[in-house]
């Protein structure tokens, strides 16, 4: 691709920037015309190889210092146009930095970069108006004049603002969406609304009511307050509203009503929720403890109704012997039991459990630890007949014994080796030998 005027690129110059400034340099209008949509995303996207190839010489990579942890997208590039009006005055050229999604201000003017016109309040684009200082929709000469002014934030407080901001957003959350590039537009406007959420008091209560709102009351805090709970684990400095922690799960025992619509949260969040994995999470569909609206298989974004399961274990309160299961832990490791488990028995008829809301699933579901144990009895059993192996963790857990302990009973020939299993089989133990280990040392202790 050959053009009459080639300038020179700039070492801190952005990829697009300088194609911006090569079609206007050239006398062309508008650069959509006469470079291809594929060139220009490579440039966006800073693919500078591809570049280089299609305009015949070598130019720089785009560097820019990132110093926030990135948890919105795969890479901390934002593809909607950004100018600082005086580095274009200056130097005549757009920097790299408006590319970092976590920069609101010019590292050199201390100036915040614009993104959106203020007279037509539009996105601004990738065209030649850009390298003049005007709009490239309206073709107006951009101010900063009449922009609400944001304070300048070091580049974790806007990673920050932007998760906030995120988690307003009324569509797919960003815990199980991560694209990735940063196409936001308005950026600018995002972080002021994620700033006013993280400093605003009253916002912040809003926020929380409304989450709260999505649920029925006997809704544990952890699911009413996932939102909340996701944003506070990855902030990566220190705001006035993580001070109103506690009287976030204090709102959450305030008289309510109940939604109209019953509670469907992404999978993802309900395994979490469950404290469980998404393939233990698809087991409980079957028995409708919770239901899958889909037809598809469970995954990550699938959406689950988790209304069968609060509207059934409410209707039991705890007897005097029940005990929360967030009590009953090493009794669930040692039968290598899980919430869903319990689940999929109480459908069954094998165990009675019990409810009272909490802070979590497992300290607002009570059963008898009796049952509990002879409930774990029967699962080990059954995975015995069924000729189960399991790991090495596996079955220190359930025996009790060390490492060093299994494989001196296995040297002794009282633990073999399970067949048919070609790599790592010397860690694999089954089932059916270690039940009998475990009712050897327990006639032993007797």
């Amino acid at each position: 691709m050959n053009f009459a005027v080639s300038p020179t690129p700039m070492s801190d110059e952005s990829l697009i920037g300088y194609l911006v400034r090569l079609i206007h340099l050239n006398g062309y209008r508008y650069m959509r015309r006469i470079l291809n949509k594929p060139l220009i995303n490579a440039a966006v996207s800073n693919k500078t190889e591809e570049v280089s190839n299609a305009l015949g010489r070598q130019l720089p990579y785009p560097n820019y210092e990132v110093t926030a942890i990135n948890t919105l997208w795969s890479l901390p590039t934002l593809t909607q146009a950004r100018i600082c009006l005086k580095c274009i005055d200056e130097h005549g050229y757009i920097k790299a930095e408006v590319q970092n999604p976590f920069l609101t201000h010019c590292s050199q003017h201390a100036i915040e970069l614009l993104d959106t016109c203020p007279t037509c309040n539009r996105q601004l684009r990738w065209e030649t108006k850009l390298i003049k200082g005007h709009c490239s929709e309206c073709g107006l000469r951009l101010s900063t004049a009449n922009t609400p002014s944001l304070p300048a934030l070091s580049q974790p407080e806007v990673a920050d603002c932007l998760l906030a901001s995120a988690m307003l957003e009324p569509g797919e959350k960003p815990y199980f969406i991560e694209p990735k590039l940063c196409t936001l537009e308005h950026i600018a406007t995002r972080v002021k609304r994620g700033y006013n959420l993280l400093t605003s008091e009253r916002q912040f209560k809003v926020w929380v009511l409304k989450l709260l709102r999505q649920f029925p009351a006997s809704a544990p805090q952890t699911m009413c307050l996932y939102d909340v709970e996701y944003l506070f684990e990855r902030l990566q400095t220190q705001w006035p509203v993580q001070q109103l922690r506690e009287t976030c799960y204090q709102a959450c025992y305030v008289s309510r009503a109940e939604p109209a619509d019953c509670p469907v949260i992404p999978a993802r969040q309900a395994a979490t929720v469950l404290n469980i994995s998404l393939e233990t999470l698809s087991t409980l569909t079957p028995s409708q403890i919770v239901r899958n609206p889909g037809i598809c298989r469970v995954h990550a974004r699938t959406k689950i109704d988790f209304s069968p399961l609060l509207e059934v274990l409410p209707l039991y309160s705890p007897q005097e012997q029940m005990v929360p299961i967030s009590n009953q832990i090493k009794l669930l490791q040692r039968y290598d039991l899980d919430l869903a488990n319990l689940l999929i028995a109480r459908c069954d008829g094998k165990i009675a459990l019990a409810y009272r809301r909490n802070a979590c699933f497992y300290s607002s579901i009570y059963c008898d630890p009796k049952d509990l144990v002879r409930l774990g009895e029967e699962e080990l059993k059954q995975r015995s007949n069924r000729a189960e192996v399991v790991t090495l963790e596996m079955a220190m857990r359930l025996t009790g014994l060390s490492q060093e302990e299994l494989y001196c009973r296995r040297k002794n020939g009282f633990l073999p080796v399970p067949k048919y299993f070609q790599s790592g089989s010397n860690s694999l133990f089954y089932i059916s030998d270690l039940v009998k280990l475990i009712r050897i040392n327990n006639k032993l202790e007797a």
